[in-house]
């Protein structure tokens, strides 16, 4: 079997076999997912 990149994959996708977001439904168990989103800053301005 080939073992293909994840760079490799991503060219295959196109308009055409795309899927849709899926709604799984609310979290079951001890799964959780956050997202939080920043703005990137320039590192002159970046706390560290």
């Amino acid at each position: 079997m080939e073992t293909l990149t994840l760079d490799e994959l991503l060219e295959q996708v196109t308009e055409e076999n795309i899927h849709p977001e899926v709604e799984t439904g609310s979290a079951v168990g001890k799964e959780e997912w956050q997202f939080v989103f920043t703005t990137p800053q320039p590192p002159s301005q970046q706390t560290n």
